[in-house]
């Protein structure tokens, strides 16, 4: 006799329409669950009006009250209530906070109610501002040790991210069961297409945020050495976020004119923006002493299952996305001659870069389908709720 899947409420102030890697895990991840688990999400309603239920193969309940409002003791206790509500209707065995706060909060009060136990997700640096937020405030602390200590587990979203539990809040896992839920892409919608016309420029790109971890300003810097070299290199950004900085920077330091920041793109054309680059470069580093930090990288699996070599840096978890000699090649965080090094090299030997790209594909196909990472997040849950049963 064949055990129905647990059935899921992700509770998340991340998740479509907003932008970014973390709704964008949110929602393959759940889109990938097998019909019938009942996957329901409870989601941040944006400020744009954007709280239709959209394409989703599972019902999207928004909050009427956008989670970063929750100011005072009525907006907890109406969102309080709307996700009661939600539970009462969904039933779910299981509910998965998508952030610590406030949906880990949220996720206690709820579930104690219903009897329903409740994991938390964590990406990195979210653990990183809890141990800062937390020694600022007792109140925080206290708040923070009740939200973990009614958990019934923690997913992880990669195994860097588990070490800094490991490190810095060792006790929330005693006893607890936690597991690795890793990004995932999609290998039908990032795929390779025909190689970069050989006598266009060759374009470097980044997709990410405009935002000092995302090393945005460590390519500007290399693209001097690069172009005495390659004088016809094209670096290309998009992503949110205030650009002038980083145009100033390109002002500065002489190449504004073979540096294009753009701004976000849309999913649809995202895929096409990978094919058309030769390279793909985002090297990352830890901020704030460490507390602003990479958790892994999306779009560094984007590219390779497009069959794109890949340029990143050793920092926070993005060894787990890129494999250094692989799949790509990682240099020292920071350094825009170690970047500008590693850049030539690929461009200056096509073929290596043409290995990288194809072994990244297969690496995205073979270990990070989202399939497979939703069979991650069943296989906890039916731990969680099996405890809770016993």
């Amino acid at each position: 006799m064949t055990t129905a899947a647990p059935r899921l409420l992700l509770l998340t102030q991340d998740f479509p329409p907003k932008f970014g890697g973390m709704a964008r895990y949110y929602d393959e991840l759940f889109r990938a669950l097998p019909r019938g688990t009942g996957a329901v999400v409870s989601a941040r309603a944006e400020a744009h009006g954007g709280g239709g239920p959209g394409d989703f193969p599972f019902p999207v309940h928004r909050l009427s009250r956008p989670p970063r409002g929750l100011r005072t003791w009525l907006d907890w206790r109406v969102a309080t209530r709307e996700i009661d509500a939600v539970v009462r209707k969904s039933r779910p065995d299981l509910l998965v906070a998508g952030n610590f706060r406030p949906f880990g909060e949220l996720a206690r009060r709820v579930g104690g109610r219903h009897g329903v136990p409740y994991v938390v997700v964590f990406h990195g640096l979210d653990l990183m501002r809890l141990e800062v937020r937390g020694a600022s405030s007792r109140w925080r602390r206290r708040l923070f040790e009740r939200i973990a200590r009614g958990a019934g587990g923690f997913v992880f979203n990669t195994s860097f991210t588990a070490g800094l539990m490991e490190e810095h809040f060792p006790h929330w896992l005693d006893g607890r069961p936690w597991g690795v839920v890793r990004p995932g892409v999609d290998v039908e919608r990032f795929r390779p297409g025909e190689a970069p016309p050989g006598d266009g420029p060759p374009v470097l790109l980044t997709v990410a945020r405009y935002a000092a971890r995302k090393g945005i300003d460590t390519v500007i810097r290399a693209m001097p050495g690069i172009l005495r070299r390659r004088p016809d290199v094209i670096y290309r950004v998009r992503g949110k976020g205030n650009r002038e900085p980083y145009l100033r920077l390109a002002e500065e330091v002489g190449v504004a004119h073979a540096v294009d920041l753009g701004g976000p793109v849309s999913e649809e054309a995202l895929p096409a923006l990978y094919r058309e680059c030769t390279l793909f470069v985002m090297l990352a580093r830890e901020e704030d002493d460490g507390v602003d930090v990479e958790g892994f990288g999306i779009v560094y699996l984007e590219a390779g299952a497009s069959g794109r070599a890949v340029v990143g840096a050793d920092s926070g978890g993005v060894a787990e996305a890129v494999v250094d000699g692989e799949t790509g090649l990682l240099v020292p965080p920071a350094d825009p001659e170690a970047g500008a090094a590693a850049i030539l090299g690929l461009l200056d030997d096509p073929e290596r870069a043409r290995r990288l790209g194809v072994a990244g594909r297969a690496r995205a196909e073979t270990s990070f389908t989202w399939s497979r990472q939703a069979r991650g997040l069943l296989e906890l849950a039916e731990t969680v709720v099996g405890r809770g049963a016993g």
